[in-house]
């Protein structure tokens, strides 16, 4: 389960993305995560404005500065988290792959990202199968 982590000292800011992100699990912190802290298609949303980053912050892209309109902001999110699913459902399908599985996960292209983008990749990891086994 992917959640956002809303960084903020900024209660109203954070209410204001929470309501947002509705449809997401995310939780309001008025300090950045320990890196031990986050999952791995976890999503870190900061104010950047009020806050500095640490040494210890999390350098991904799937840090993203709130901006100043929210829904440009929420929609980099809705990007960020949908990649970040596709990631993980390409490292399943190629982990069920390399260890010969008769039945390896499918990777559905999320309605989020560009599928044209990603057609290649998908196509070459489909037809790698036979390659891999």
């Amino acid at each position: 389960m992917t959640r956002i982590h809303i960084v903020t000292a900024d209660p109203g800011l954070a209410a204001r993305c929470g309501a947002a992100l509705a449809g997401f699990e995310w939780r309001h912190a008025a300090e950045w995560p320990r890196a031990t802290d986050i999952g791995p298609t976890d999503v870190i949303l900061f104010d950047p404005d009020g806050l500095g980053r640490p040494a210890h912050a999390v350098d991904s892209r799937r840090t993203i500065a709130i901006g100043d309109r929210l829904e440009p902001t929420v929609r980099g999110v809705e990007r960020t988290v949908a990649s970040s699913r596709f990631e993980a459902a390409i490292d399943a399908r190629f982990d069920a792959l390399t260890t010969g599985s008769d039945d390896p996960p499918t990777i559905e292209v999320p309605e989020a990202l560009d599928a044209s983008a990603f057609g290649e990749l998908y196509g070459a990891i489909g037809s790698d199968r036979d390659g891999l086994r």
